[in-house]
């Protein structure tokens, strides 16, 4: 007999760890499928590599900035790219500080083919929003353009009326 879902018990006060299980599954299951096709990449660069292939060379900075990411958080994507010998960098000719991140021939060939998933992956999730009946795409906009013009931190204070305690 399996254990009640703690998580499901607690509903919506918990609504992030919700979200963060749907998300895993997702990525879980377009891992299996980059495995599948022998990607070295993985669905979590596969921004990365679509907006270098597009716009690239481009630096650290502006790749996090069009991507909506971190600065850490790319830095840590790239130095796996650049392992997996997908990325090539060099310094900028105009700023010796900035480095120049482009796809290698090897990224190139993974970046044609990541865009060749796109029809699938458009079908799977109209799939999915067709058997769940929710617009995902449609909510997730929604509730980051929300969440930008109010953030959770000041939800919740003006819910609950509590000031930061000394």
């Amino acid at each position: 007999m399996s254990k009640p879902d703690f998580v499901h018990e607690l509903g919506i006060t918990v609504l992030p760890h919700h979200l963060r299980r749907v998300v895993d599954l997702l990525m879980d299951g377009s891992d299996q499928y980059f495995d599948m096709l022998a990607l070295k990449t993985t669905p979590r660069a596969a921004s990365t590599i679509a907006l270098l292939a597009a716009a690239g060379p481009l630096g650290v900075t502006e790749l996090a900035s069009r991507l909506g990411l971190s600065h850490p958080y790319i830095i840590r994507v790239i130095s796996k790219l650049i392992d997996y010998k997908l990325v090539s960098e060099k310094k900028d000719p105009d700023d010796n500080r900035v480095r120049l991140l482009a796809l290698t021939k090897a990224g190139r060939t993974e970046a044609k083919q990541i865009a060749d998933m796109d029809e699938a992956y458009q079908k799977t999730f109209e799939g999915l929003i067709t058997e769940i009946d929710i617009d995902l795409f449609e909510a997730a906009i929604r509730a980051k353009t929300a969440l930008e013009a109010k953030t959770c931190f000041e939800r919740l204070k003006e819910n609950t009326g509590v000031e930061r305690k000394k």
